[in-house]
């Protein structure tokens, strides 16, 4: 069963993802466009708008996950939420090492190295990206990054190719 977001709603999730990762809000006027929808689950996805009621339809595959809530009120992104406002990000992004990326991508969790989160506060969440390419998102606690990466969408392999 999913919910159609009202308004308020949908703002919320647009000031809360602009004030976390430095986004101007008119670079955000393209979500305008899009309905927000919740699942059962209180993951948030889009879709286009339709004249239909959402809650009568089975929307939730042909929609786009961009992540959830978290219970300290942060939102954390999914992956291809990551990558969808990623580039407009101005703060809290991680740059990854070919290693921390293969690592992250194989269900790690991660050191981050001092340098690397050197304008970042504590328990702040964060866009990771490797060169130019945000593969997900998380919280650092204590320099560390928990794995968000979905069991089903981690590598097996030895090592990702960049």
């Amino acid at each position: 069963m999913v919910k159609q977001l009202k308004r308020t709603e949908t703002n919320t999730i647009k000031k809360t993802i602009s004030d976390q990762f430095g986004i101007d809000k008119k670079d955000l006027d393209f979500l305008d466009n899009l309905e927000f929808i919740k699942s059962s689950k209180d993951r948030i996805s889009i879709i286009s708008k339709l004249d239909e009621n959402l809650s009568k339809l089975r929307v939730e595959g042909g929609a786009l996950y961009i992540g959830r809530f978290q219970k300290d009120n942060g939102f954390r992104l999914s992956i291809e939420g990551s990558i969808m406002f990623g580039k407009f990000a101005k703060k809290n992004i991680i740059d990854l090492t070919e290693k921390q990326l293969n690592e992250w991508m194989k269900g790690y969790d991660l050191e981050i190295k001092e340098e690397q989160i050197a304008n970042i506060e504590d328990h702040s969440y964060v866009l990771l990206r490797f060169r130019e390419y945000f593969v997900g998102s998380s919280k650092l606690i204590n320099n560390e990054i928990k794995c968000t990466v979905p069991k089903e969408r981690r590598l097996l392999s030895k090592k990702f190719i960049v």
